[in-house]
């Protein structure tokens, strides 16, 4: 993975993005995932289900260890996936994490007008953020954009925003992270 496509946060999340293809962006996420993920964890697989509808292309991401891996090091990680444009991106949450998702999108006067018209009149904000911020709150949720999507519960959430660096065109992406209550 080059160095450039690589962001550690000071909230301990870890970000990577590559270009790809839409063919090939499931392949290079989940690549992007292994090489997030520590060495420690062994061989690495991953399990994706939908909670609403069963399917297995779409739904929450989950880490799946081997039996190789050493006990103690075979702590499930929080992982998410989300694909702009040409770009794959994927995302560590810390160990402390309880629920955990991101969302991308190509900042476009074209993604401006999809989000405008999938908001609707009634949303003061349509920028992108505010759209990102939506799916990756719905994403953490397990729940996807059913029920009340424009106004999510954020409870306990940390919610950051941040312009992925060196992307052309440029990228947006939100994170949603709920860090365990004790």
């Amino acid at each position: 993975m080059d160095a450039e496509s690589v962001l550690a946060r000071p909230d301990g999340v870890r970000i990577a993005w590559t270009t790809t293809t839409a063919s090939h962006r499931r392949e290079a996420s989940r690549q992007l995932l292994r090489e997030l993920i520590e060495p420690t964890q062994g061989e690495i697989g991953f399990q994706q289900q939908c909670p609403i509808c069963a399917a297995r292309d779409h739904g929450p991401l989950y880490v799946q260890l081997t039996d190789t891996v050493p006990a103690p090091s075979r702590t499930p990680r929080l992982v998410s996936v989300s694909y702009a444009g040409p770009f794959a991106i994927a995302a560590v949450a810390p160990s402390e994490s309880s629920a955990f998702a991101i969302d991308a999108e190509i900042d476009s006067d074209r993604t401006r007008a999809a989000v405008k018209e999938a908001l609707g009149p009634d949303t003061p904000d349509h920028s992108i953020r505010a759209w990102t911020r939506l799916e990756a709150i719905a994403k953490a949720h397990q729940t996807g954009l059913r029920g009340e999507w424009t106004e999510p519960d954020t409870t306990d959430f940390e919610i950051t925003d941040l312009q992925l660096p060196r992307t052309e065109p440029s990228v947006i992406v939100s994170i949603a992270r709920r860090r365990h209550l004790c």
